[in-house]
């Protein structure tokens, strides 16, 4: 008898994570989001389109043209929104090391934060503006 016929509880992380990684997704979406990094290498190689789809029909993914772009569009959004995050926390940390609270030194004239007047103006004064 084997460990699956035995009723096999995994007893320690690492098996745990075996057995996790033994599973394949069931789902289409599921199965080529796996093979997207892979799908991105070959473009990047100069692989069209058309022959990706093809192969991908070839192994049992089958869908259309556009839901194949799809997948693509959102796999690469998903990608650049987990770099912007992963940025995001390294570029605050580094400009707050860089930057200090900056010193406000008054304007000679004394209207450094001051306003520029206001003025009304009604459109309705010049006939020719309404025309």
């Amino acid at each position: 008898m084997n460990k699956k016929q035995q009723g096999f509880v995994p007893s320690t992380l690492g098996e745990s994570l075996d057995a996790l990684g033994s599973l394949a997704p069931k789902s289409k979406a599921g199965q080529f989001r796996l093979l997207l990094p892979a799908i991105e290498a070959k473009i990047r190689e100069g692989v069209g389109h058309a022959a990706i789809i093809r192969a991908l029909q070839e192994q049992g993914l089958k869908f259309t043209e556009g839901t194949y772009f799809n997948y693509l569009q959102r796999y690469r959004i998903g990608v650049a929104i987990a770099a912007a995050r992963h940025a995001a926390p390294q570029a605050e940390v580094s400009g707050a090391a860089r930057t200090s609270t900056p010193s406000v030194s008054p304007d000679s004239s004394g209207d450094a934060g001051r306003r520029p007047p206001t003025f009304d103006y009604d459109p309705r004064g010049i006939p020719d503006l309404l025309k």
